[in-house]
Formats: C-alpha cells, sequence, structure tokens
C-alpha cells in the first residue's frame, strides 16, 4: 500500500495498480485498498474490471454501499459512461422505491438524459419503468418523452404529480430547466415554495430570469443570492449554477465563500473560472491542482477540462450536481438553446 502512495505520487497510475492489486490480494478484506483500485482501472479505460469490482465490493461489503456506490457513481460520471450511471442509478431508485433518494433520482434523470436515445429507457428498461412512482416517472418523462409526447403533456404531467414524493418535490423545477422548459420551471417554483428552502427558490429564480433581463439587473439579482448560501452544498450549488446558465457575472463573492483550507472548494471554483471565462481568477486558483499531493500537477485549459474530469472527481470531492454541469460544460457538442 506505501508503494501505491508512491507510485501515485510519482504519477505512475499502473505501478499503482500493480501495487494496490498486490494489496488486494493480501489484505482481501480491506474494501478502501480495493475501491481505490477499481477507481483506478476506471481512470485508464478497463471499465470490464472496473465494474466488476465495483459490483463484487457492493456485494461483499454490503455495511459500506453507500460509499462504494458513490465512487462508482464519480468514476463513471468522470468517463461519461452514462449507459453505466442509468444502472447504477435505476437499481438505487428502485430500491428506494417509493420515496427514492433525490440524489439517485436525479442521476438517473442526468444519464438519460445525457445518453444518445434517451426515449429508449421505455423500451430497454420497461420493466424498471412500470415499477416507478408516477411523480418519478413523470420527471422521467420529461427528459426522455416517451413516443409522441409533446411538451404540454409531459409539463402537465409533472405539474399534477403527487406531492406526497419529496424527490418530485426537491427536483420538479430543475429538471424542467434542464429540458430548457423555463417558463414551467417557474410556476413549479412558486408551486413547490413551502417546500423549499429561502436559497433555493431565490437561485430558481435566478435561474428562470428572462433571457431579456438587462444584464445589471441579473449580477444585481445574483449578488443578492451570493450571500444566501452559507454551506459548503450551497457554494457548490452556486458554481453549478452559473456553468447552468451561461451568464457572465462576477465570481469574487464565490471566492469570498470559499470555507479555511477547503481544497475541494477552490477546485470548485477553479474549473468554474475556467469555464465561465475568468482567466484571472482562474490563474490564481491554480495551484490547487498539485495541493492534494499529487505531482506533477495536471495542465488543465478550459480546453481540456473533459479529458481530465476522471482524475480531477479523484483527487477532489466534487458533488454530483456540479460534476453535471461540468460534464455538461465541457460537452463538445453544440448546446441546444436553454431559452
Amino acid at each position: 500500500q506505501d508503494l501505491a502512495h508512491r507510485a501515485l505520487a510519482e504519477g505512475d497510475i499502473y505501478a499503482t495498480i500493480r501495487a494496490l492489486s498486490r494489496a488486494v490480494d493480501l489484505q482481501p478484506g480491506n474494501w478502501r485498498v480495493a475501491l481505490q483500485l477499481a477507481g483506478l482501472y476506471e481512470r485508464i479505460g478497463q471499465f470490464a474490471a472496473s465494474e466488476a469490482l465495483f459490483e463484487s465490493l457492493a456485494t461483499t461489503f454490503p455495511a459500506q454501499r453507500t460509499t462504494i456506490a458513490l465512487a462508482h457513481h464519480n468514476a463513471v460520471v468522470a468517463s461519461q459512461r452514462f449507459d453505466s450511471l442509468e444502472d447504477l442509478a435505476s437499481d438505487h431508485v428502485l430500491r428506494d422505491q417509493p420515496n427514492p433518494t433525490p440524489t439517485w433520482l436525479r442521476a438517473l434523470l442526468f444519464a438519460v438524459a445525457e445518453s444518445h436515445r434517451p426515449s429508449e429507457i421505455w423500451t430497454r428498461k420497461a420493466v424498471e419503468c412500470d415499477q416507478l412512482d408516477p411523480g418519478s416517472r413523470a420527471l422521467l418523462a420529461l427528459v426522455a418523452p416517451p413516443g409522441q409526447t409533446d411538451d404540454p403533456a409531459r409539463v402537465h404531467a409533472v405539474m399534477t404529480a403527487s406531492l406526497t414524493s419529496p424527490p418530485v418535490i426537491a427536483l420538479r423545477w430543475r429538471t424542467l430547466l434542464d429540458v430548457s422548459l423555463i417558463e414551467a420551471a417557474r410556476a413549479a417554483l412558486e408551486q413547490d415554495a413551502p417546500s423549499l428552502s429561502a436559497f433555493e427558490t431565490a437561485l430558481g429564480h435566478w435561474l428562470t430570469l428572462d433571457p431579456q433581463t438587462a444584464d445589471f439587473i441579473v449580477i444585481a439579482e445574483w449578488e443578492d443570492l451570493v450571500p444566501l448560501a452559507p454551506t459548503v452544498d450551497e457554494f457548490n450549488q452556486l458554481c453549478a449554477a452559473v456553468l447552468t446558465s451561461s451568464r457572465r457575472v462576477p465570481l469574487a463573492g464565490l471566492q469570498a465563500r470559499i470555507p479555511p483550507g477547503n481544497l475541494d472548494a477552490v477546485a470548485s471554483l477553479w474549473l468554474v473560472a475556467l469555464l465561465a471565462g475568468d482567466p484571472g481568477l482562474a490563474s490564481e486558483l491554480s495551484p490547487v491542482s498539485s495541493a492534494a499531493g499529487f505531482t506533477p500537477p495536471p495542465e488543465i485549459s478550459a480546453d481540456t477540462v473533459r479529458a481530465n474530469l476522471p482524475s480531477l472527481f479523484d483527487r477532489f470531492t466534487i458533488p454530483p450536481a456540479l460534476q453535471y454541469a461540468l460534464v455538461r460544460a465541457t460537452d463538445p457538442a453544440p448546446p441546444a438553446p436553454r431559452f
């Protein structure tokens, strides 16, 4: 294991894998070592080995299932293997029926939306889709329209879905926003406001501003929004919002809210600055890329973020919502109009 740490610090992934493999053979009960090995298999493109090890760990160490599943999630998102993410997320969503956790339901929606043929999920996973609660089915229909279902029908289904399902309440406006149904997203925000935090309501309001809104109003509302985010989770939501909205806003307020010593938060803002066109701030924050004990640091530009996501997600703790925003912001395909 010490050999593995030294090899990884020197940037030799293959030597690290050999050392970790020996450690796993010697310590079959050390799930953390095996989990690191699974992540490295993913990074070098040995996806079959990665999947097999992640699945074996989840079965062998059920008490650690949550940690293992999150590491599996991070690995396949970084590799943009959305089919595997869809399988992983759907398993968790079905296991937690009738009230799946918002994290895994959002992962499923993201995986389906990012797949090449999202609507095929209704035939590819027909049995699983039939087992979903009505609210989850309505959200899924937003990102993967079944058949010839048009926008009004999809919006009606999700706006009339049972409000007894917390994940539907948590994700309804976000999912409508993801598919560019902006007016419906604003309506969902207003309808669900009693169940949402003041921060989330304000964030949703800002993200659904009319595209014709003057820049000075957009910036003023952003500067009012930033102080409403005292937690690291809310800080990361704001980072994701910058990428989701594609609006040019000052990032200095976010920099001031980074918790002291939190390298993960620094890394999040560094990536946002790279992609949002703030090279000065990105340069100021770039030393974070070598601050987690790895040398040499990666040379990352806005154009190479996507290719470096596996190492970045392994090095820093970046939450799913920001991971998804990073994947979408670095998609080489021309983005669909958001409004």
